[in-house]
């Protein structure tokens, strides 16, 4: 899910492992579940949208374990400088949240839901 509101990540280029993975990927889009190699380390980039892999601005690294189904939440600012200080001193960095035990599907009428304050949590912000 791409959830980042800087103007810089409007769309982006997803690398995985050094290949194109999403091509213009744009802020509030969402793609099904992918496929990702688990208990190794896969390494993503996020570029600007049309350039290439020596190009990303940021980059993760990221360790999947066997069996799990992961969301993935890109949130934060590619260059917090060029914003406003958060008035709550929280840091707001570009940066993807994984979260695990993420269901493909539904079960009756509930939904899965993230929000902020789950991803405060995680990061301790």
């Amino acid at each position: 899910m791409h959830n980042a509101a800087d103007v810089a990540a409007g769309a982006v280029d997803v690398y995985q492992n050094g290949s194109l993975l999403l091509e213009d990927f744009s802020f509030r889009d969402a793609t099904p579940f992918i496929d990702a190699p688990a208990g190794t380390q896969i390494n993503i980039g996020i570029a600007p949208p049309n350039t290439f892999i020596n190009d990303t601005l940021k980059n993760f690294a990221v360790t999947l374990q066997p069996g799990g189904s992961y969301a993935a939440i890109a949130n934060g600012e590619i260059d917090p400088s060029g914003y406003a200080a958060n008035p709550d001193g929280r840091n707001t960095a570009f940066t993807i949240f994984v979260k695990d035990m993420a269901r493909e599907t539904g079960t009756g009428a509930g939904v899965d839901f993230f929000c902020s304050a789950w991803l405060n949590r995680r990061t301790g912000s």
